[in-house]
This record gives C-alpha cells, structure tokens and sequence, in this order.
C-alpha cells in the first residue's frame, strides 16, 4: 500500500525556513557581511546588490532542500526496520509553504510503501502498549490557540488505522518510536537525522545558487575573487 506521508504530521526533519535553519535572510547573512565591506566594490555595486540580490528561485530551493532530505528520512526507516518494514520511494519530492507562517510552516511530503502485514503489526504494538502510547498522544488534544487533526484518542487511532485516516495514524506510530528513543536525538530540539540533514545541506548547497540576478552573481564573483 502506497501512503503519502509528511514532515509536518512525521517530523523526521524539517525544512522550516520561516525563522528556522533554512531561513533564506540567515542563510545569505554571511554574503551580506561580505558584500558591505569588501573594499573592492563601489557604492553604486554595494547598492545594487542591497537593493536587488535578496530575489531568488524560493521554489527551486525548496524542492532542493526535499530532494537532499530524503536521505534521512531514509535512515530513520532504516533504523527502525527490525520494528516495522518500510519502503521510501526516492523519488517522490513534494513541498508545502504556506501563504502566510501564522499557524502553519513549510514541510515536505514523502511516500512510503508498506505491507497490509506491517500495518496490522503497528496496530498490534500500539494495542500491546496502549496506556504508554495513548498517554504519549495527550500532547496532540486540541486546546487554547491549537486545533489537532491527529487521531489521540484511541479509538479513534483504531478507526483511523482501520481506513479512516491511516496516514495520521501510522505517522503518529513513527513520531512515537522518534520521541521515545534517545540515541535519535542530539538533544532536546534536534534529531540526528536533522543535524545531519543540516551538515548536508550547508556543505553542498549555497544560497547564491538560486539567486536569479545576473548582476549579483557578477557582484558576488567580484567578491570571492
């Protein structure tokens, strides 16, 4: 069975870039700080670059960022297959940004392929340790300021792995077995899948990749000479 899941109900990664890791402002920081004070450029180059070199391919970039995350959405599967079998297909690159970052954020989704087998044997470990898992899914009840669409309750889990919403279900599964194995954190905020997401990221991609002036990338040469 091919299932679409994503980073926003499984958060394996992120790839937030409102104010996060990704942030196009943080990430050009450095080529900012470069440009202002490098003696080689005039004021006039200075100028334009300020004025003109912040536009870039936002989608590009964001359908990079997926295609690089997929690795470590990998990993974590990989790592969990003596408790469940899962099939990633690599392929599938898919992203989401919201119009405004009131209540929601940028995410990635991604498609799994899992036996009816394997489905049948998550609900049986979620039964198995029911008060654990049902007490851990607490933290998704709507209240003051935050409405859940994830199945907390358990029957409603049971109903929804059943068919009614198997994707909220089985990610709720996957977000469990993450938040309650240590060694797939680096600490408190940060999965090693993330970190080394983020390594990836910054050892081989650069903003000024997806910058769509000519002149700034003229500007930014002339710097880097």
């Amino acid at each position: 069975m091919k299932l679409e899941l994503n980073t926003d109900i499984c958060p394996i990664i992120n790839i937030n870039t409102y104010g996060g890791t990704f942030s196009v402002s943080d990430r050009s920081e450095g080529l900012d700080y470069e440009v202002d004070e490098s003696k080689g450029l005039s004021n006039e180059e200075k100028e334009y670059y300020s004025d003109h070199c912040t536009d870039f391919d936002f989608d590009r970039y964001m359908n990079d960022l997926a295609r690089m995350g997929i690795k470590y959405i990998w990993s974590f599967f990989d790592d969990i297959k003596h408790i469940v079998k899962v099939k990633l297909n690599e392929d599938y690159i898919k992203v989401y940004s919201p119009r405004y970052y009131n209540f929601e954020t940028d995410y990635m989704y991604f498609e799994i392929d899992i036996e009816e087998s394997e489905i049948e044997k998550i609900k049986n470990n979620v039964l198995e340790i029911s008060d654990e898992f049902f007490t851990w899914a607490e933290k998704y009840k709507s209240r003051d300021g935050f409405i859940s669409y994830m199945p907390h309750y358990k029957d409603e889990w049971i109903k929804a792995i059943d068919g009614k919403d198997i994707e909220r279900a089985i990610a709720m599964y996957f977000t469990y077995i993450l938040e309650s194995n240590e060694d797939m954190w680096v600490d408190d905020w940060m999965t090693i899948y993330q970190e080394n997401f983020v390594e990836y990221v910054f050892g081989n991609s650069s903003i000024e990749e997806y910058m769509e002036d000519e002149r700034c990338l003229q500007i930014l040469d002339k710097v880097c000479a």
